[in-house]
């Protein structure tokens, strides 16, 4: 369940109520109630309860129109390790032809660079943008913040667009538009993108993308809250999973993707908008340069 369909399921007017009141005693700006959430109450449309919030609600919902799929396209995948080996299973569950040598790149519709950092990745991404044809889709994961710097350094950022896989064995795409990507570019990298089987989200090109810039800042407040000793790592993984009805807790989630990469996100969020609660939580860092989880 999305944030918004939740906040509709709860009652805008009691998010709105609870926000107020965190607010009132934490003065931290995070905690101020958006101002589309106030309007929203004002206006009395307050989610589910009224049939309105951020989301209509019919009660005769019209099914969803089945579409023939298109062929799958033929993918190169640039780069080694778990990720890359990831995207190869991706793209052998949807029946897409795979090019991992430049004379197979020639013939590809989307190349996307599955490197483990982002030095290696320009200079596979250099390689391989020699090989491509004109008008290839390139895809790049390894992005220090954001993909614009990825893709100028291809020489040809109009073909590039950031891709992020929350779950490189899940259906998520989360796919960014740089301000030099060509519009139609855009449009095919998501077609190609669908046509893997992948549900595509589309954003800005920010750091964290959609889920890591709200995700992180909020397993990073809960290792700030157990560095802190409010409450230890079992009770706050309790209190989201049997209070908030998440699946996993967060410490148990921070422990899932790893110290170093929750703080390797936090930082690339705290450097582009300098806001003091994304700097990662002092145990979080100290647990990542000890390479530890936090239990």
């Amino acid at each position: 369940m999305g944030p918004f369909t939740l906040m509709d399921l709860i009652g805008l007017d009691t998010c709105l109520e609870v926000l107020d009141a965190i607010y009132a005693e934490s003065r931290d700006r995070r905690h101020a109630a958006s101002p589309l959430l106030r309007e929203l109450v004002t206006a009395g449309l307050l989610g589910r309860k009224t049939g309105r919030g951020f989301y209509t609600y019919d009660k005769s919902e019209n099914a969803e129109e089945e579409t023939a799929q298109a062929a799958a396209p033929t993918v190169g995948v640039v780069g080694v390790g778990p990720l890359a080996d990831a995207v190869a299973a991706l793209c052998d569950r949807a029946g897409a032809r795979v090019g991992d040598s430049a004379a197979k790149l020639a013939g590809c519709d989307l190349i996307i660079e599955a490197a483990e950092d982002p030095e290696a990745a320009r200079a596979l991404l250099s390689a391989a943008v020699r090989a491509a044809a004109p008008g290839t889709v390139i895809a790049v994961t390894s992005v220090d913040g954001s993909a614009i710097r990825q893709a100028m350094a291809t020489g040809r950022p109009s073909d590039v667009v950031g891709l992020h896989l929350p779950d490189p064995a899940g259906a998520l795409a989360e796919m960014s538009a740089t301000v030099a990507t060509a519009p139609d570019v855009a449009d095919r990298a998501e077609d190609l993108l669908a046509r893997l089987g992948l549900t595509v989200v589309r954003c800005r090109d920010r750091a964290g993308f959609i889920v890591d810039a709200l995700r992180l800042p909020y397993l990073n407040d809960a290792a700030a809250m157990l560095g802190a000793g409010y409450a230890d790592a079992d009770s706050i993984d309790a209190a989201m999973r049997l209070g908030c009805g998440y699946p996993t807790g967060p410490i148990a989630d921070l422990d899932r993707i790893g110290p170093e990469r929750a703080v390797t996100v936090l930082r690339a969020l705290h450097a582009e908008t300098r806001d003091p609660a994304l700097a990662p939580a002092p145990l979080l860092v100290e647990h990542a340069t000890a390479g530890k989880p936090l239990r």
